[in-house]
């Protein structure tokens, strides 16, 4: 029998839709805003019974995803309707190699887009997408979108995205796709919590 996974240290194998933060509340007479789960509320979480970790995971990644949604229904418009990524937010963000994130980019207003990934992410939920312009250093965010799932290649989609059919890449599925008003970032890898400079 497999050993179970902590969740403090693995999350990801516990809460298939778990966020990597808590939903960061409104400043609003003096209240504070949220903190990243990793840090000072993992002691916390630490003594919680496994199953009781997990329900407050999920807690959070509900909070987080109430956030987002939120995040992008009010945020502004520009000129050219693209989506103005406000100061001080808090945002999931990936880094994908200029052709797809641009190609995410492109495809906004339709039902959905398709990247070739080559590690696979329990996230769920809303995400900027980035494209690096000098390695990770410097980069543009591209674009917003749901990450809706993560599968590996099937032969139609192998040759959609034109990569080899038998190899390890993950297809992720993109919808509610709009595009930024493209702005500087300085990324990383994996899924990432970027906050906005001020």
């Amino acid at each position: 029998m497999t050993a179970q996974k902590d969740p403090i240290k693995d999350p990801m194998a516990c809460v298939p839709a778990v966020a990597v933060a808590k939903s960061r509340r409104e400043r609003a007479g003096g209240e504070r805003r949220f903190t990243d789960f990793f840090g000072r509320d993992a002691d916390e979480l630490s003594k919680l019974p496994v199953q009781a970790r997990v329900a407050a995971l999920a807690r959070m990644a509900e909070d987080w995803d109430a956030y987002a949604s939120a995040q992008v229904e009010h945020a502004p418009r520009n000129a050219y309707g693209e989506v103005v990524i406000e100061p001080e937010s808090e945002w999931k963000a990936v880094t994908l190699p200029y052709e797809q994130a641009a190609g995410i980019r492109a495809a906004a207003g339709k039902p959905a887009a398709y990247a070739a990934v080559a590690w696979r992410t329990e996230y769920r939920g809303w995400i900027l997408v980035c494209s690096p312009k000098d390695g990770l250093a410097s980069g543009r965010i591209m674009a917003v979108a749901r990450v809706v799932d993560c599968s590996p290649v099937t032969p139609d989609m192998a040759k959609a995205l034109g990569v080899r059919l038998g190899s390890q890449w993950i297809v992720w599925t993109f919808r509610d796709i709009l595009a930024v008003e493209t702005t500087a970032i300085r990324g990383s890898t994996g899924v990432w919590h970027h906050v906005v400079p001020s």
